[in-house]
């Protein structure tokens, strides 16, 4: 009779679902993709104006202020020895997408794009949506390849901190590499390729960890990614693998979890 109450507790220990049978959260894969989604399309906007003629691949230097957006000044300076972009989106409007807000500095000490230049990219009061950028950034051209494509790769020295209501989330990009896939006159057809791997911890402080296992694709038309493969690691919890889509331009993933698929808007 006295071995009933302990058959019952270790029945209903074994009977016990544990942490990851309630592990279901995707949040932390709708950050990662989120901001990963706008740092390349920082990254596009910087390479695109660059290569225009007013930027500071331009064959003929000067100063210069146009309009990149509808509503900001783009001001260039290819005559110093440092050379400068900036945008200024003041107070905002939409462009790739985006809600662009503030301004934001491109400086390189050199032509672009030349193997082993670095780009820096800095922010004042700039925003995309609601998530307000800060620190720096430096995409280092690494050179083209045996087809003539260009290999742009991503690094910061210190943290990639964003903020967003009043929480902060960082990023420290080990590996970060993009490959043009299809380099021509027109950058409007160019293709890129994403790889690598990054760090950090999400806006509710958890540390994170991800690797691209399938190249993530890209291309100038659609500002979210158009397929490929991350796994991403989050604090003790399982490993989340994302699939990013087969090739369709939307904003939407499937996040699997134990075995168990979760569709995710980012």
């Amino acid at each position: 009779m006295k071995l009933l109450p302990l058959m019952a507790v270790i029945c209903s220990m074994a009977c016990r679902k544990s942490d990851r049978d309630y592990d279901k959260d995707t949040s932390g894969c709708i950050e990662y993709l989120t901001v990963e989604k706008n740092l390349y399309n920082i990254f596009r906007l910087t390479q695109e104006a660059a290569f225009t003629t007013a930027g500071i691949s331009s064959l003929q230097p000067g100063l210069q202020i146009t309009g990149w957006a509808d509503c900001d000044t783009f001001y260039t300076d290819t005559i110093s020895s440092t050379k400068t972009m900036v945008f200024d989106f003041k107070n905002g409007c939409y462009y790739l997408d985006r809600h662009f807000k503030g301004k934001m500095i491109v400086l390189t000490s050199g032509k672009w794009p030349q193997q082993g230049q670095k780009m820096e990219i800095s922010f004042q009061d700039f925003y995309t949506d609601n998530i307000l950028w800060g620190e720096k950034f430096e995409i280092l051209c690494m050179g083209q390849n045996s087809s003539g494509n260009w290999i742009m790769r991503i690094q910061n020295n210190d943290s990639l901190i964003l903020h967003k209501d009043q929480r902060a989330f960082f990023l420290f990009p080990d590996y970060t590499v993009l490959h043009n896939t299809n380099n021509t006159p027109i950058f409007s057809d160019d293709k890129w390729t994403y790889t690598g791997t990054n760090q950090g911890r999400l806006f509710n402080g958890a540390p994170f960890q991800t690797e691209i296992t399938d190249s993530i694709n890209l291309n100038y038309y659609c500002t979210h990614f158009l397929k490929g493969n991350v796994h991403l690691r989050q604090g003790n919890l399982s490993l989340r693998e994302i699939a990013t889509g087969q090739g369709e331009c939307d904003n939407s993933a499937t996040v699997k979890i134990n075995g168990v698929d979760y569709l995710v808007i980012y």
